[in-house]
């Protein structure tokens, strides 16, 4: 049941500017009636204040009615209403519980994922280490082979000039 600020505010034996403070700090939450105005619904008045619904109760007696019914008691409409809130927690803690799961899920995958591109930033380190030796031993190979071809070049050049000085000069 839907109530409006002032029914709220009359109910609960307050003024609605501290309906208003209490919405604002969350000890008390709102929601739009049928004309779009604030209202409070009945059961959450009654968490913060019980007075408002025992006011409200068909006797003030705390007996049971002698016609033997219960919904006639002042204080079945209050626990009805407690209730009724406690079902709200329990769905409100049950969704929390699944997004927490769903949150935990997630923040072990991202863990695993991390330990996984660790593992392979190695791997490729060492790939590239492995790599660049194999480069350095393909270059020091190809030095080794041009020293070489130096090498007989200067010999071939010697021969050249050897055969280039006249005959008599070969001798001597």
């Amino acid at each position: 049941m839907k109530l409006s600020i002032s029914e709220a505010a009359r109910r609960a034996g307050v003024q609605r500017q501290t309906l208003y403070r209490n919405i604002k700090e969350g000890a008390l939450s709102k929601v739009n009636g049928e004309d779009g105005k604030p209202a409070i619904e009945l059961s959450e008045l009654a968490r913060l204040y019980p007075q408002a619904v025992t006011d409200n109760a068909v006797t003030t007696d705390s007996a049971p009615d002698n016609s033997g019914q219960v919904e006639n008691h002042p204080d079945f409409r209050l626990l009805q209403l407690e209730l009724d809130h406690a079902r709200q927690r329990l769905a409100d803690m049950e969704r929390r519980a699944e997004t927490a799961e769903a949150d935990k899920a997630m923040i072990t995958r991202l863990l695993t994922d991390q330990r996984e591109k660790e593992a392979s930033v190695e791997e490729r380190i060492k790939g590239l280490i492995a790599t660049q030796k194999a480069l350095i031993a393909k270059q020091d190979k190809e030095i080794a082979e041009k020293a070489a071809q130096i090498e007989d070049m200067k010999k071939a050049n010697r021969k050249l000039q050897r055969a280039a000085q006249p005959f008599w000069k070969k001798l001597f």
